[in-house]
């Protein structure tokens, strides 16, 4: 077994990609000063362009972490995938969940046995000991 990073669909690397330069183009824009915006024929820049450049520092971290937590998210799949001799044992993009212990050792131990019919295996042996501590 080997681990791995489940790779996220192509829409939402490319829109990371694109936050990423819309991110660094608003910080170099701040960088620059108002004379940049003069220099492209905007004498009077928007409010936010100049509340931003005269609070940089709280800018600058808004940018970085918020733009940050963004891209993350676009590139987090949620994806726990468990293939054992190239044939997928387990699946929470299928099933919805992470596997429990004993699930994983019985899919190990039988590769032969999908996680669906594992999942529900493993939930009729815990209701038998449950059954039986209760009684």
């Amino acid at each position: 077994m080997e681990g791995g990073t489940y790779p996220p669909p192509r829409v939402n690397e490319l829109l990371s990609s694109g936050l990423f330069i819309v991110r660094m183009a608003v910080v170099l824009l701040l960088l620059a000063g108002p004379g940049v915006l003069q220099s492209i024929g905007i004498q009077n820049p928007p409010w936010i362009y100049t509340w931003a450049h005269e609070n940089k520092m709280t800018t600058f971290l808004v940018i970085f972490i918020i733009g940050g937590q963004i891209e993350n998210q676009l590139l987090s799949t949620g994806a726990f995938e468990v293939s054992l001799n190239d044939e997928l044992v387990w699946s929470k993009l299928e099933t919805g969940r992470l596997p429990s212990l004993m699930e994983l050792k019985e899919l190990i131990s039988e590769p032969s046995q999908s996680f669906e019919s594992a999942s529900t295996v493993m939930e009729a042996e815990f209701d038998d000991e449950m059954e039986s501590f209760y009684s």
